[in-house]
């Protein structure tokens, strides 16, 4: 399962990857049986500059049933956010303070607390959860730019999931983060994430 890369180039005009997405590549890939959602929307201010090209990108992928992953990387949590999610947005993983985390929580957006190789804000962001007595039925946890090294040493959202228990979250709740919650944000929960009759689920001890 993937999500369509949204912005190629990431910057117009700085780097040439070889190549361009837009809204009609967009709505091409929306077709395909892997596809289940846009690949984070760097271009915040794209959207909130109202752009052609990422509304349209955005609108493509709503237009299929499909769900946008976002990439919110500024500290703000007031109208430029609120702009961000009403276009469509429905998870980000770029918060790095716990503020951020409740904020887009409290907007109804998936806050995506991600742990990986380079990005490591989890252990900031798990205070939104342990310091308040919230629904975290919007928490979501995440690895992000994860090397081969790191999943070889310390393993994957298994080691997500260790971190988080270290930092105070009720492990139950930490499952909870990694598996329905993930399936509910990418609307496919009811074939997976779930260990219940007719879900796909996959549970190790």
């Amino acid at each position: 399962m993937i999500n369509t890369p949204s912005c190629v180039p990431v910057v117009p005009g700085f780097e040439d990857t070889g190549s361009f997405v837009g809204p009609e590549d967009i709505a091409e890939t929306m077709d395909w049986p892997s596809v289940v959602g846009l690949g984070e929307m760097m271009n915040f201010p794209g959207i909130l500059g109202g752009t052609d090209h990422a509304h349209g990108e955005v609108g493509e992928t709503l237009r299929a049933g499909k769900i946008v992953t976002g990439h919110y990387s500024m500290p703000e949590t007031d109208r430029g956010l609120n702009a961000y999610i009403a276009s469509g947005v429905r998870c980000c993983h770029e918060s790095t303070r716990a503020e951020d985390a409740l904020a887009k929580m409290r907007f109804g957006m998936y806050a995506m607390m991600r742990y990986g190789s380079a990005w490591k804000d989890l252990p900031v962001l798990a205070e939104a959860i342990t310091a308040r007595d919230i629904d975290t039925r919007f928490a979501v946890l995440v690895s992000d730019d994860t090397h081969p090294h790191t999943l070889v040493a310390d393993g994957h959202l298994d080691h997500v999931v260790r971190v988080a228990v270290e930092h105070g979250i009720d492990v139950i709740t930490a499952l909870q983060m990694v598996t329905i919650n993930c399936a509910q944000c990418f609307q496919m929960d009811h074939d997976l994430s779930s260990i219940a009759p007719g879900k796909c689920a996959d549970i190790m001890f």
